[in-house]
């Protein structure tokens, strides 16, 4: 797993989580940049967004594109195993358009309303640290999450027929 996540991230410049279900994890999970890339009270705010993006994905039964606080593009993809929600696959933040003065003005303006619009540093640093992906990379970004979730999918499966408790031989011969 850990070989395919850096094989996303080299090969699109996208960092790549996997992100337990939201009912199997507490929701402050610092692991993920949910942790709040403006300070607070970003972290909570970005925490909202994923999970609404995962109630989607999980009700959709596929990808997600959303946007954090800053304006950065994310992709959820959800992971089942045998119907049931076990976990997803975060990749972001990303851009897809560069950080122009347009730009930086509707962000300000969205971040104001959330009680930001002091973070305008921090939000163009981390636009500056993020990667810009055309939306052909963006497609195939999306592509590669989707067959790394059915991947997830049918390991999950096998892990857990392969752990099902197996009958003796010797049972079963006395049971026919």
């Amino acid at each position: 797993v850990q070989e395919q996540q850096v094989a996303f991230t080299c090969a699109t410049g996208v960092p790549l989580t996997l992100v337990p279900a939201s009912i199997a994890a507490p929701p402050d999970n610092h692991a993920l940049c949910v942790k709040g890339c403006l300070g607070k009270p970003s972290g909570e705010i970005c925490q909202r967004r994923l999970l609404q993006a995962e109630k989607r994905a999980v009700t959709r039964i596929g990808p997600v594109q959303y946007c954090c606080p800053s304006g950065l593009v994310k992709i959820l993809v959800p992971v089942f195993i045998n119907g049931q929600h076990v976990g997803s696959l975060l990749a972001g933040p990303f851009a897809l358009h560069a950080l122009d003065g347009a730009l930086l003005e509707q962000l300000v303006e969205r971040l104001d309303k959330l009680g930001l619009g002091d973070r305008v540093a921090q939000l163009q640093t981390t636009w500056s640290y993020s990667p810009l992906l055309s939306s052909d990379k963006c497609r195939a970004a999306g592509t590669l999450l989707r067959m790394f979730a059915k991947y997830l999918e049918e390991s999950g499966k096998q892990n857990l027929q392969s752990a099902a408790p197996r009958r003796s031989a010797l049972l079963e011969k006395i049971e026919a």
